[in-house]
């Protein structure tokens, strides 16, 4: 992946004047081994409330003066047990929502390789075309991105540029976001979704210095050790 990617990593910052977004995939949900894309009502499993506390615990470290949250279930629970940690406010936004697959939602991965053919669904795992709307009802690549874009946006216009703040989201929020900060296409998406990106619940942190973007830790894992 570095040799498509070129990123500076950071393993310590000390900026004073720099904002810190803590991106944390959801923990494991309800029927994570059928459902291929569950929707907004699917809440963690019993292994993803363990996952929830010790997630939470690592984030405590990062002192986050907000905590946001995807509208999804699993999401707004694997960061529950920091806000109450930290008497803060979970802040549900519709743009760190998980990739919208229309009524194709809830479907098990057999069921969805049924319905798009081999090909297609090949193509959408590998290297997708942004444009493309490979489900019916469902939204493209490219606008995911676009409203996950506008949601840190927000962030960066409402926040201090010292504060820390905590994201509860998705994987192809985390990676869409990902490869627009490094203008990367977003055909590239699953150049982000490796093993450590894609474990539950990872977490990534990127930090904002005054217009550049660097990448602190990358599907960082640890805490579930």
């Amino acid at each position: 992946m570095e040799s498509v990617i070129r990123l500076k990593h950071l393993n310590n910052w000390h900026g004073e004047k720099t904002m810190k977004l803590v991106l944390v995939r959801n923990a494991e949900h309800i029927g994570e081994q059928k459902i291929f894309w569950a929707d907004k009502t699917v809440s963690l499993s019993k292994a993803g409330k363990g996952q929830a506390k010790l997630v939470c615990k690592r984030l405590e470290k990062e002192k986050p003066s907000a905590i946001y949250s995807s509208e999804y279930a699993r999401a707004v629970e694997t960061i529950k047990p920091l806000a109450e940690k930290l008497g803060l406010e979970i802040l549900q936004r519709s743009a760190f929502n998980a990739f919208d697959m229309g009524r194709y939602s809830g479907r098990t991965q057999d069921e969805t390789i049924e319905a798009l053919g081999k090909e297609v669904w090949k193509e959408m795992v590998t290297r997708p075309d942004p444009n493309k709307r490979y489900f019916e009802g469902g939204e493209t690549l490219a606008e995911e991105a676009e409203r996950a874009w506008k949601g840190l946006q927000e962030i960066l216009r409402k926040h201090a540029p010292e504060d820390a703040v905590v994201i509860s989201t998705h994987l192809t929020i985390i990676g869409s976001l990902l490869c627009r900060i490094y203008n990367v296409s977003l055909s590239n998406i699953w150049l982000w979704g490796g093993s450590m990106a894609a474990e539950h619940p990872s977490i990534t942190i990127i930090v904002h210095d005054n217009g550049r973007w660097y990448l602190q830790h990358y599907g960082c894992a640890e805490h579930l050790r």
